[in-house]
């Protein structure tokens, strides 16, 4: 077997293909590529996530898409309240907001739950100084 069919085996069954549809692409018999897929599964399971992953990156579902929407938003918030007359507007809805994402923000930054990670930032720590600067 070369490199190259065992290149082509697993990044056709990463993308989730049987073994006959596989047969029929690279003329390789049912029965080897059934051994092929005992030998190279690690590295078949390996390109699945990394695919995964590149989904999950593209629609922004990741943690760091994620964190970088959430202070976008949060951003957006803030500079409406900066530039909210706070004599002729209702800010609470404003202000909610801005507290909900806050919170959503650190949440994000909690490492100890959803995804692995080295511990927790203090985000609270972070929105602070922006604030002092501000």
């Amino acid at each position: 077997m070369t490199a190259d069919q065992k290149d082509r085996f697993i990044e056709l069954r990463a993308q989730g293909l049987s073994f006959d549809k596989i047969a029929e692409q690279t003329g390789i018999s049912k029965p080897t590529l059934i051994k092929m897929n005992r030998e190279l599964k690690v590295e078949v399971n390996r390109l699945k996530l990394i695919n995964l992953e590149s989904l999950a990156d593209s629609y922004g579902m990741l943690r760091a898409s994620r964190i970088q929407h959430i202070g976008n938003l949060l951003n957006r918030v803030d500079t409406a309240l900066e530039q909210a007359d706070l004599n002729r507007l209702p800010p609470d809805r404003l202000f909610e907001l801005r507290f909900k994402l806050s919170d959503r923000l650190q949440r994000e930054f909690d490492f100890t739950h959803n995804e692995p990670g080295v511990g927790s930032a203090n985000l609270n720590g972070l929105l602070d100084c922006k604030m002092q600067i501000d």
